[in-house]
């Protein structure tokens, strides 16, 4: 009662999972992007849920913030 189900692929999902960590852990996009030794502009494309992005670059991302993807069926 009250929730609805949202379905979206793997790829949104570990979109929303990196982007929920950076606020978790109060990290920007120039700051990631600086860890992860890639310009600002290549990191907002990563974030965009309309570009796709590999999932092992959104996977290598997490990883920086201490955070492995997990994926299972």
């Amino acid at each position: 009662p009250g929730e609805t189900a949202v379905h979206m692929s793997a790829l949104v999902y570990a979109k929303i999972l990196l982007h929920n960590k950076m606020l978790e852990q109060h990290v920007s996009k120039s700051e990631l992007a600086r860890r992860a030794n890639i310009r600002q502009p290549e990191m907002t494309r990563i974030l965009d849920v309309d570009h796709g992005t590999k999932i092992d670059t959104i996977a290598k991302l997490l990883e920086l913030l201490g955070s492995p993807l997990h994926i299972s069926a």
